[in-house]
């Protein structure tokens, strides 16, 4: 029982103090999205601004219903529902609750919220400009699509760590003095399809956002399609990726694949001729751990960015390959390898390879696995760059 008088005292008094204010103060503008809302006149008490519940959801596309045996108001649309109790101190939005600083005011038959509390909730950010005497509320995310996109076009086709947030515990894995964004060779494999598919975006404030995002990428030697989770966030201004999680990875060869390995080998019987002589040379002579020929065949390009972009500049592709040579038995065998894709300076073979180790009890025909082999052409000859292995993916030192 008291504390029925006392909401009906606090009552009493917010609905007086609030239409004093109201008077005698000049009218404040309400802004959603840029776009004046005409139909609603907020009001301020102690410097917070106040909105009537139906005006104020409707305008935002909700229907507003009102149950007078449970004195609940409430407000749907597709993705979003609100519920409030007269006289109660909480809001529910989507099935979860939310405290008031203070029992929502009930001016002439209707009950109002304060803006930015109820804007945070249902995902808007309001600002006050005392001087235009106006409000703006701003839905998290909007204006951001083509930013977000562009994050998200350069972190698959151009990554550099500039694209990670500072606490994206990704970065210890880069050389954050290397200049990534100069380290860009373009490719001679025709892209035929490139598309990004935002699944979902769920904005926690107006500076982050989790996504649900699915690459596809379809080139002349390989049609791709990779699932990644993200969360992102605005530094400096700039959106950045803060975690990202794959999610799944698909690959396949082309459904012309054959007529284009047919047409490389009928018009250019040489020069592929060359190339596949070329790799089969640097699996014999790495199998054979012969150290300065697999040198010699290994694509410059990639011991340039190998060297340059580790972390730990003593672990350089030299230590590694001598490494895995002292360490490791492994042999490569390859078979029904063919070329699918022949430029000046790049080529890509596409067979089947045996993977052995006999330091791991791996034999020959433990696993065998498909694969495109990327090459490229430097010092006079056909060089092994690095391979994709189509069932799981990137491979290579």
């Amino acid at each position: 029982m008291a504390k029925k008088i006392l909401l009906i005292l606090l009552f009493t008094c917010l609905m007086t103090s609030v239409s004093v204010v109201s008077a005698a103060d000049k009218q404040v503008r309400l802004y959603v999205n840029d776009i004046e809302i005409k139909t609603i006149e907020p009001i301020i008490k102690a410097g917070v601004t106040y909105v009537p519940f139906r005006q104020f959801f409707e305008a935002l596309g909700y229907t507003v219903g009102y149950n007078a045996e449970a004195k609940e108001v409430s407000g749907r649309k597709p993705g979003s529902e609100i519920k409030y109790w007269l006289g109660e101190d909480i809001v529910e939005h989507n099935g979860q609750g939310y405290w008031f600083f203070e029992v929502a005011p009930f001016i002439q038959g209707q009950v109002y919220f304060p803006l930015r509390f109820i804007g945070d909730i249902i995902g808007y950010s309001a600002r006050y400009d005392k001087q235009q005497h106006t409000v703006n509320l701003t839905q998290f995310g909007y204006g951001q699509e083509q930013a977000i996109r562009e994050l998200l076009t350069k972190y698959y086709r151009n990554f550099s760590p500039k694209l990670l947030t500072s606490d994206n515990l990704e970065l210890g894995y880069y050389n954050l003095e290397f200049e990534y964004d100069a380290d860009k060779p373009s490719s001679e494999i025709p892209v035929r399809d490139f598309v990004i598919t935002i699944n979902t975006i769920d904005y926690s404030a107006m500076n982050e956002a989790a996504l649900h995002v699915t690459y596809t990428e379809n080139t002349q030697v390989m049609n791709q399609k990779e699932e990644f989770a993200l969360t992102i966030r605005q530094e400096e201004g700039m959106w950045k990726i803060a975690k990202s999680t794959m999610m799944s990875s698909t690959s396949e060869l082309p459904s012309d694949i054959n007529e284009t390995a047919k047409a490389i080998l009928v018009d250019h019987y040489d020069e592929q001729e060359a190339v596949l002589s070329d790799l089969r040379t640097y699996y014999k002579v790495s199998n054979e751990e012969n150290y300065e020929l697999t040198y010699q065949y290994t694509s410059p390009l990639f011991i340039d960015h190998w060297n340059s972009a580790m972390v730990d500049p003593r672990r350089t592709w030299d230590d590694v390959l001598r490494v895995n040579f002292m360490i490791s038995d492994e042999r490569v065998k390859l078979s029904k390898e063919r070329v699918v894709f022949l430029g000046e300076k790049e080529a890509v073979v596409h067979g089947f390879i045996d993977w052995i180790d006999l330091t791991q009890d791996i034999a020959e025909g433990d696993i065998v696995y498909e694969a495109l082999i990327y090459m490229d052409y430097a010092n006079g000859h056909w060089n092994y760059h690095y391979e994709y292995d189509l069932e799981q993916g990137f491979n290579d030192w």
